[in-house]
């Protein structure tokens, strides 16, 4: 008689205990429900490999803006400013100058300002190994001072 009374008592608190269960995971499932109806678990699965992708990404674009800055620290490679004086009188300070920039490939612009005691002019040359013969002097001593440096 104790047995069936002790039965009747586990079978009970099974069923309640079945539907507090039932009603948990239906409570989880509602809870944790995305739009497309994954659940959590899939729905993280799908998140971390966005995430590895998405540093698979980043780690190229981190390289290549690596590249793109060495190679821009390459564009300028050769500068110099030399400062003269044009004209024979040697009263005058040096107030003309001659700006060189010059990439890795010795090519580039010379910009040469000259003053002539009320204004300055200026005349800029494209520098190659082609025209070497058409700049002036100064012009070939700044480029050299640039190469050196």
């Amino acid at each position: 008689m104790y047995s069936y009374i002790l039965d009747i008592i586990i079978l009970t608190w099974l069923f309640i205990s079945s539907i507090y269960l039932f009603k948990s995971v239906k409570s989880y499932n509602r809870l944790f429900k995305t739009k497309d109806n994954k659940d959590l678990v899939a729905e993280l699965d799908s998140l971390i490999k966005e995430l590895s992708n998405t540093k698979l990404e980043l780690n190229k674009i981190d390289e290549k803006l690596q590249n793109y800055i060495l190679t821009s620290q390459n564009n300028l490679k050769y500068r110099h400013i030399l400062r003269y004086n044009p004209f024979t009188p040697k009263g005058q300070e040096n107030q003309s100058f001659v700006i060189v920039l010059l990439d890795e490939n010795k090519a580039g612009i010379a910009l040469n300002f000259i003053y002539t005691g009320d204004q300055y002019r200026i005349y800029p040359k494209l520098v190659s190994q082609k025209n070497k013969n058409e700049l002036t002097p100064e012009e070939q001593q700044a480029i050299e001072l640039a190469i050196k440096k």
